[in-house]
């Protein structure tokens, strides 16, 4: 039932279990190639349930001042809702796809090869509903593909969607 050439499926219990399993699998796919891709890339105000990798890639500031430190080497996009930008828009944002350029700052700052995963919610919900604006995911989705950083979606329809 999966597109392509997606054959493999891994369930889990909870949206926290799934996001950590997603941060494990990523590592453990890095390792077997190039172990020194232990990086992690969140976003500002991004949820990522509870568990300790999806607090610490995630970009709630209250839910990371005790727990977030725990993991290392996380890095944070900024968050692309900007009120005064997209007040009253209607679907997808208009604005804010020029912030998936961010990631090239830090691959710059880091090194391509330090760097194992992205990982973003392509609407975040736990933070105010936030919609990707229009060309943002694609935008990360080829600035990973062109330094070999995996990109994690928290949304199979999404993750579809850029295929």
């Amino acid at each position: 039932m999966a597109p392509g050439d997606l054959d493999n499926v891994f369930f889990c219990n909870s949206g926290s279990e799934a996001a950590d399993t997603a941060l494990k699998v990523a590592i453990a796919y890095c390792n077997a190639g190039e172990a020194s891709r232990t990086r992690l890339i969140g976003r500002e105000r991004g949820y990522h349930c509870v568990g300790f990798g999806g607090i610490s890639v995630g970009g709630m500031v209250n839910n990371r001042k005790l727990f977030g430190s725990l993991l290392t080497g996380v890095d944070d996009l900024p968050t692309t809702y900007n009120r005064e930008k997209q007040a009253f828009s209607k679907g997808d944002p208009e604005w804010g796809a020029h912030l998936a350029d961010e990631l090239e700052r830090i691959v710059g700052l880091h090194d391509a090869s330090t760097i194992a995963a992205v990982i973003v919610e392509p609407m975040a919900g736990s933070t105010g509903v936030l919609v990707a604006p229009k060309g943002y995911l694609q935008k990360l989705r080829a600035i990973c593909d062109k330094y070999g950083i995996l990109l994690i979606l928290l949304s199979a329809e999404a993750a579809r969607d850029l295929r």
